[in-house]
This record gives C-alpha cells, structure tokens and sequence, in this order.
C-alpha cells in the first residue's frame, strides 16, 4: 500500500473509494505522512492521561488541599485551550514538524519535572507547562493530517 497517495493522485477519485480497513492500514503504517502523527497522537494522549490521573494522586498523598488539587486538575487544559488558539496558526507559518518535536520535548521535560519537584507553586508551573507542550502538539498534528488525508475520510 505504499504510495497509495500518490496513486489516488494519478486516478482522481480511488483515494475516496477505499474501504475504513484500508484507510486505518493506510494511516497506522504504510503512509508516513499520516502514521507518524498517529502515533505522536497516542503518545501525547497517553501523557494526557497519566498528567490527568496519576499525578492527581501524586498531589493528594503531598498533602496538598482539594482546591489545590482541582487547580492543578484545571491549569493543564487551560494553558492547552489557550495556547493552541497560538500555536495552531502558527504551525501553519513556521511548519509542523518542529513545532510538533518542540511540543513534545516541552510535554517530556514537564512530566520530569513534575516527577521530581516538590510543592504547590512547582507543579503549578510545570502543570501550566505540559499544557503549553500539549499547545503546541494537538492542533499542529491535526493539522499535518488535514495536510495529507482526503475529504472523504473525514470521521472515517
């Protein structure tokens, strides 16, 4: 199935007619244009829920406060819903690549970070900067994507 983009190029239509199993083969493994963001995708999606999860019962046994808690629980997707309002346009005049690696390097140093701090203020921060990362990668992968799939396999 490799090249199936370009082929769907040389005969106008066929990339719209193929079959949901082969645009999932398609976007998982054969087409790097759309495998390496799915996969980026999971990676980020799965940080998302170990800073959504586990990290919550980090800050419960340092003693911190419910309200300090559910702040934490609020500063990741707030500084993502934010910051991608940014970084989505952006991606679109710098290039997807960089910002994509940059987001992800930002979400790994942040998980460390938070690993190892110690204390309210710390956390806050580096909650606010895995958001940040999260920013940078959600809308740009969706993005590259767009770049590359068909209309037709929009929800498919």
């Amino acid at each position: 199935m490799p090249g199936a983009l370009a082929l769907g190029s040389a005969w106008p239509g066929l990339a719209d007619i193929l079959a949901n199993a082969q645009i999932l083969s398609l976007s998982s493994f054969w087409e790097p244009a759309l495998s390496s963001p799915s996969l980026a995708g999971l990676v980020n999606n799965l940080n998302f829920g170990l800073s959504s999860g586990q990290f919550h019962l980090l800050f419960a046994t340092a003693d911190l406060s419910m309200g300090q808690i559910v702040l934490h629980f609020a500063l990741n997707p707030g500084a993502w819903g934010i910051g991608q309002m940014a970084t989505g346009a952006l991606s679109d005049r710098i290039g997807r690549k960089h910002l994509i690696t940059s987001g992800m390097l930002v979400q790994a140093g942040a998980l460390a970070f938070i690993a190892l701090g110690d204390g309210f203020g710390a956390w806050a921060l580096e909650t606010v900067l895995s958001g940040a990362g999260t920013a940078m990668v959600k809308p740009t992968l969706r993005a590259s994507v767009g770049d590359v799939a068909r209309p037709a396999w929009s929800g498919r």
